[in-house]
């Protein structure tokens, strides 16, 4: 039987058949045709493997919320999920404990706003589970801090393991401190940081906190703005600007207790635990009380005790050495008062814990007066001086030095392009006009809030003989606090003596001889052997103890107004 064959449909089958023929032979992705889903997970996979663990990192990071920290919830998971507990026993071994205010304790601004922010993870979960993350679904964020701090690495690690037990993963950065802060703090660049705040006064919160101090608002007419926070809020504003017209103490330590509750609540940063004095001192001594003013310590030493029951030898004076850590001692330190200077000048005023000024040298703290009606205020001060105030020489202290005091330093300071933190506000007094031996007139070019600080020092006229205090001779030095100098060896010694014209309560210590050494070790060493009576020590926890338990020495332990804290930046982020 014969089949017949359609010659035009045999021409497409073979045509059919050579074309299935060539797509066999060839590979999908020669043709540009989409490969299969098993092909693409593998290939991806590959890819992957081929990322660093902080690219891969970063790539989760870019596919989530570019601001993160906008949400309440997450900032309140990081603040329970930081167990602060374990980073202050880690650092201190028992010789500190955790901060709950900006301020340290002791202050009168102290309150624990932020002792609501326990550790908690199971409370932190939930915080975080409102925003939507988890351990099965992380959150990516990443925290910077300086590169040359072994605590603050510590601290790092600490956190990040306290965060990912939660469902946050942590990538830690450290940069150079120079390249930290004006890379990545001022510029808001971070997600989580670990640096200090510094608050004494209440005052500084302005800096911090207010919304017309971020960055980039800075100005020279806006100066100071350290918001590097970048946070804003309306109620926090409003307090600022109470707290800085605000005198009254009462009423000022209610304003910043409501301002640090607001700032607890919206969890804007956590403090961790308060910057830390330590000194070491012969156990015997008694009445050590130290006092910090704004960054520095001051020794207290008109307070101080000697042993109960110490006999002095007829014709010898009772003295201890205090070590000092420093190749010299620089007695007048630029003009700001610190503890060597504390001891030898005394100023018009003397600012105290609260940060306020009280009388020292005048008769009373006068009070600049506002015209209500024209809102200004007066731009003169009548002041009077003490009458029982003099030089160790016996010489009085009388108008005409707080003017020369005032002239010098103006002077001095306009040769330099920067050299105190009272140079600038110097300029804003006109004169110092002299009424008589004992009252004058301060005059003001524009008003300044703590005008009082102008004045730390009173040198006695023509001190300065040839202008410059570098060359002075620090043996003759006159000075009208409770000692004076005896001694200056530029080798390392500094003796003082009773100053008996000062005009408070005479110190029980007759004689302190002030050793220093550029070499902590060194001083140590003297400290061990009983050649050194009182010393400032390292924060070391071991070397604390074993002073403690090994040399029968004791230790003042002193909160300083830095608080080491956990930033959050709430920067806004391109998306």
């Amino acid at each position: 039987m014969k089949i017949k064959i359609n010659k035009n449909k045999l021409i497409i089958l073979v045509s059919l058949f050579l074309v299935l023929s060539v797509l066999s032979s060839c590979s999908q992705e020669d043709l540009g045709l989409p490969v299969s889903n098993t092909e693409t997970r593998e290939e991806n996979e590959q890819n992957r493997n081929s990322l660093s663990e902080e690219e891969l990192f970063l790539e989760m990071k870019a596919k989530q919320d570019k601001n993160p920290l906008k949400d309440i919830n997450i900032r309140k998971a990081i603040l329970h999920a930081v167990d602060r507990k374990s980073i202050v026993d880690e650092i201190f071994n028992g010789y500190n404990d955790i901060s709950n205010s900006l301020f340290a304790e002791g202050s009168p601004f102290w309150d624990p706003a932020w002792a609501e922010y326990d550790y908690d993870l199971s409370v932190a979960g939930e915080y975080l589970s409102k925003a939507g993350y988890g351990p099965d679904n992380p959150l990516y964020i990443t925290i910077r801090a300086v590169n040359n701090s072994a605590s603050k690495q510590l601290i790092e690690n600490i956190i990040r393991q306290d965060l990912e037990k939660i469902g946050i993963n942590l990538w830690i950065y450290n940069d150079p401190p120079k390249e930290f802060y004006q890379n990545h703090v001022y510029s808001g660049t971070f997600d989580l940081g670990l640096w200090s705040l510094y608050v004494f006064g209440g005052n500084e919160l302005q800096c911090s906190f207010s919304s017309d101090k971020i960055p980039p608002m800075e100005t020279e007419e806006n100066t100071d703005c350290e918001n590097f926070y970048w946070y804003s809020n309306t109620e926090v504003d409003n307090q600022l600007r109470q707290i800085a017209g605000i005198e009254d103490l009462e009423g000022k330590k209610e304003k910043i207790t409501e301002l640090q509750e607001v700032l607890a609540k919206d969890a804007v940063l956590l403090p961790l635990y308060s910057r830390l004095f330590v000194f070491a001192y012969d156990a015997s001594l008694r009445s050590i009380e130290l006092d910090v003013m704004e960054d520095r310590v001051y020794f207290n030493i008109e307070q101080w005790a000697l042993p109960s029951g110490l006999e002095v030898p007829e014709g010898e004076k009772t003295e201890i050495n205090i070590g000092y850590e420093s190749d010299n001692v620089d007695i007048f330190n630029g003009f700001e008062p610190y503890f060597i200077n504390d001891l030898l000048f005394k100023g018009l005023w003397k600012k105290n814990q609260d940060g306020s000024f009280s009388s020292e040298m005048v008769e009373e703290n006068p009070e600049i007066l506002k015209d209500e009606e024209m809102a200004m205020y007066s731009n003169s001060l009548f002041i009077r001086l003490r009458d029982d105030i003099f030089w160790h020489d016996g010489d009085p202290i009388i108008s005409e030095d707080v003017e020369y005091t005032f002239e010098y330093l103006r002077e001095f300071m306009e040769d330099r392009q920067y050299f105190s933190n009272i140079d600038q506000d110097l300029k804003k007094i006109q004169d110092i006009d002299i009424v008589d031996d004992k009252s004058f007139n301060i005059v003001f070019d524009e008003y300044i809030d703590d005008w009082q600080k102008l004045f730390p020092m009173i040198f006695k006229k023509d001190y300065f003989s040839n202008g410059n205090y570098d060359n002075l001779q620090y043996s003759r030095i006159i000075s009208n606090g409770p000692y004076k100098v005896i001694k200056y060896d530029s080798e390392g010694e500094l003796v003082l003596e009773i100053n008996e014209y000062y005009y408070n309560d005479i110190p029980e210590i007759e004689r302190l001889i002030i050793k220093f050494d550029p070499d902590i070790h060194n001083l140590i060493a003297m400290l061990k052997e009983g050649e050194i009576n009182f010393l400032s020590i390292p924060v070391d926890p071991e070397l604390m103890k074993i002073l403690e338990d090994e040399n029968d020495m004791s230790l003042a332990i002193k909160k300083g107004n830095l608080v080491e804290h956990l930033a959050l930046s709430l920067k806004p982020k391109e998306e």
